[in-house]
């Protein structure tokens, strides 16, 4: 059979992979001894047309397809089928299959070898299935993950920057990136870039994006550079959206700010009182019932005002950890606590009139501290943002709703009034008018805990306010 097929297939006998020949009928005259060894098949068996169903059981249909077509039109081709070994396993093959012609162009015999190519195949579905995850991944993420080309061209964003900024990807892909960051960012964006691009090591940042609707958005930056052949190619990066965080950031910072302010105060007053009562007990000129009871009470009062500040600071505490207020109640005249928190209010002011309509007593199991400091919370706020003076009144009157007792409180004010805008939310931590913030101090923390406080007896407090003509706080309590 070798003499045959001649001298060019001693060269066949000798390759690491299978090579076969086939005559112009399709049967096999020729299998190199490595394609024998592999399949396990003899002599004999490797010959004629049978081999196939043995070889190649799950795709003689492919072959015998692929051999049809190739005997019409004369061409070489290529194919991808699995060859089952002497062992029973099955690996991939690329078989190339090319005609051997007559000086005539008529096929003469075709000569086909195959290359193992199932561990690449395997690495290529490894990889594919890789990449399938890693895009499962980034188009459910909800940070904006993106690429941008060297000039600073998207080439690819996720879904997740429709959430965050109200751009589908489609919109920004093949802009330039600079069109969605803010203005007064750009220049710092472009510095990060070069030196991204030059190799040096950036850490997260801060930038601010311009949203769909014209918002900012902020987020925080983690990139790197994609590196072929040594040369940079693309920046790869994820942006966080973090504005909900960096805003409760802030109002924290100006929280401790309005607290350190506000304990400031009543500190400075005993401070001043002690030194000023050293000077007189060094001169002996401290006179008992007179001068030293006023120091002593400037003192109490003082430490009072620190007092009830950091006991709403232990209460707030409390409830952001989740838990709820332990009430102290007792039986408690509120017309009377009611009365004393409004004379120590007159007593704070020279510009207002404070004005109580009130029974002469109205008891009730309450805790009468907490219930005070709401009062105290109240009738500040009117005086403090009730900047040019003028009336508070403050009304309490007895109803009965669904056959049960309500004692109903009315605290009202002609200031600043809340804007619109803003009295949904005035009740929460750190929520203040937008018409008051940076003008005058205040932590944001009384109404929220005056709220919880009065929610806690199981009653409710609301506010009724006009911008510009003032506001009046309501809180009702079951009896």
């Amino acid at each position: 059979m070798r003499t045959e097929i001649g001298r060019d297939l001693a060269l066949a006998d000798a390759l690491q992979q299978p090579v076969w020949t086939a005559r112009p009928d399709g049967t096999v005259d020729y299998a190199n001894p490595f394609w024998r060894a592999y399949t396990g098949l003899s002599w004999e068996a490797s010959l004629g047309g049978g081999w196939a169903n043995a070889v190649h059981p799950d795709d003689v249909a492919a072959i015998e397809t692929r051999w049809r077509e190739a005997a019409c039109t004369g061409e070489a081709y290529e194919i991808e089928y699995r060859f089952r070994g002497a062992d029973g396993t099955y690996r991939w093959h690329i078989a190339r299959v090319a005609p051997i012609r007559e000086t005539d162009g008529m096929v003469a015999r075709w000569v086909g070898t195959a290359l193992d190519i199932d561990d690449r195949r395997r690495a290529e579905a490894a990889l594919r299935t890789s990449e399938a995850r890693y895009r499962d991944v980034v188009d459910n993420a909800t940070d904006i993950v993106y690429t941008l080309l060297l000039d600073g061209t998207i080439s690819a964003v996720n879904p997740a920057v429709e959430r965050v900024l109200g751009y589908r990807p489609d919109e920004l892909v093949s802009g330039s990136v600079e069109a969605i960051i803010a203005p007064d960012h750009r220049e710092r964006t472009r510095d990060v870039l070069q030196r991204k691009l030059a190799g040096e090591e950036v850490s997260a940042y801060d930038l601010d994006l311009v949203a769909k609707d014209g918002r900012r958005v902020t987020v925080e930056v983690n990139s790197r550079r994609a590196v072929v052949d040594g040369q940079p190619v693309a920046i790869h990066g994820i942006a966080r959206d973090v504005s909900a965080r960096r805003a409760l950031e802030r109002e924290q910072q100006e929280f401790l700010e309005a607290v350190s302010h506000d304990l400031k105060n009543p500190l400075t007053a005993v401070r001043g009182q002690a030194q000023h009562l050293r000077r007189l007990l060094h001169r002996g000129l401290v006179d008992p019932p007179d001068k030293l009871t006023q120091a002593l009470d400037a003192i109490e009062a003082s430490a009072t005002r620190m007092r009830v500040q950091l006991d709403e600071l232990q209460d707030l505490a409390r409830l952001r950890a989740g838990h709820p207020l332990e009430l102290q109640a007792a039986p408690t005249d509120l017309a009377a606590l009611i009365r004393a928190a409004a004379e120590d209010a007159q007593a704070s002011t020279g510009h207002h009139r404070i004005r109580v309509e009130a029974p002469a007593a109205l008891w009730g199991r309450w805790d009468a501290l907490r219930l005070r400091r709401v009062l105290d919370n109240l009738l500040g706020n009117a005086v403090k943002y009730s900047p040019g003076g003028g009336r508070i009144g403050v009304t309490v009157e007895e109803v009965s709703r669904e056959g049960i007792g309500w004692v109903v409180v009315g605290v009202r004010d002609e200031g600043l009034g809340i804007p619109a805008v803003d009295l949904p939310h005035i009740f929460e931590r750190y929520r203040r008018g937008g018409n008051v913030t940076g003008r005058i101090g205040g932590a944001g923390i009384g109404l929220a805990g005056s709220r919880q406080v009065v929610e806690q007896h199981g009653g409710t407090i609301t506010v009724v306010s006009v911008e510009g003509q003032g506001s009046t706080f309501t809180l009702a309590l079951p009896l």
